[in-house]
This record gives structure tokens, sequence and C-alpha cells, in this order.
């Protein structure tokens, strides 16, 4: 993949998009690292796989019952002022995850 094939999909600049778009060896690096010193439990009480979230696993779009918990904290979020108005709405958001996700995945 491509950064430019990422910045048209998600609409990110060329530099921020520059760090997204790096290769097997680097990814495998880091996700080595990350369950090294930062080992994390999902929604289920598993153990994240961070290899597998560099090897075409990576869920960024959440479903079920966390769809809706992260749909009501976002709207909190909003409500408070914690995000400016101009923010996306929810629905955007996961709809540019899901472009990161597929992106990510297919590489």
């Amino acid at each position: 993949m491509g950064t430019a094939v990422l910045v048209s999909a998600i609409g990110l600049d060329g530099q921020s998009a520059a760090g997204l778009a790096v290769g097997p060896l680097i990814r495998h690096a880091v996700a080595r690292h990350k369950a090294m010193f930062f080992t994390e439990n999902d929604m289920n009480a598993r153990r994240i796989d961070h290899e597998a979230a560099v090897s075409g696993a990576l869920q960024l779009v959440s479903a079920g019952t966390a769809h809706g918990v992260l749909a009501n904290d976002y709207a909190r979020m909003l409500a408070d002022g914690m995000l400016s108005e101009e923010d996306e709405s929810f629905d955007e958001v996961k709809e540019r995850c899901a472009a990161i996700e597929v992106l990510a995945n297919n590489e």
C-alpha cells in the first residue's frame, strides 16, 4: 500500500499518512515490542494478539455492545465540548476507521 492510496482513502495529509504506511518488518517489530511491554486484554478478557493485528486481522470497527458503548461515549464527549464543534459524527469516524482497517488488512 502506498502512502498516496492511504491519503486519498482516509483524507490525511501526506505527513500524517507517512507514518501509517510502513513495511512488514517494522510492523512486526512494533507488534513484538508492544506485546512485551504493553500487554492488554480485549473486552472479552482475551489477550490482544498484536502480531495478528499486523498480519491482516486488525479490527478497528467495533460491533455489537461495544459499538453502542463507543457511540454513547463519543456523543458525551461532543456534548461536553471535549471535541471541537467541527468534528465528524460517530458514523463518519467509524467509516474512516473501516477504511483504515481494510487498507491495513489488505496490504
